[in-house]
């Protein structure tokens, strides 16, 4: 994965993997059975925090104005997936981090009162939102029609 950007240093790439990472993590543990080493609500508290930072590369991308371009995997030489979150997808940007970051910590008061067991829909929560970020970043038709 390259990832390139005039901010500084290595925050908007680390930033994004952290996002994707939590938003994997999220998934997984939506379909992994309740202990207490998974209670309830902890795939959407990892929602909420992979929010957050959809949310601070919003503002980060707005504040400095200046894009956020990453390519992930390599075939023949093409990237298959190319994001670039510029000042207007930076807005998306912000208003799916402040929706999703309230819709999570939401659905975590609203699913300790549900059942014990596995909810298979829960892993679509992090998909979407992981889908929503990917749309708003598309740079090319694939990412697209991949997101």
């Amino acid at each position: 994965m390259s990832i390139t950007s005039a901010l500084e240093g290595a925050g908007p790439g680390m930033l994004l993997a952290t996002i994707a990472g939590l938003l994997a993590l999220s998934t997984l543990a939506a379909v992994a059975p309740r202990s207490r080493a998974n209670p309830a609500g902890f795939s959407l508290a990892l929602s909420a925090l992979a929010c957050v930072g959809v949310f601070m590369l919003g503002v980060g991308v707005l504040a400095s104005g200046t894009p956020v371009v990453a390519s992930a995997g390599d075939v023949l030489g093409f990237a298959l997936i190319d994001v670039r979150y510029d000042t207007l997808a930076a807005l998306f940007l912000v208003a799916l981090g402040v929706a999703g970051a309230a819709s999570s910590v939401f659905g975590i008061g609203y699913q300790g009162h549900g059942t014990t067991g596995i909810d298979r829909t829960t892993a679509a929560y992090p998909v979407f939102l992981a889908s929503l970020a990917l749309v708003f970043g598309a740079d090319d038709a694939f990412a697209f029609l991949f997101a």
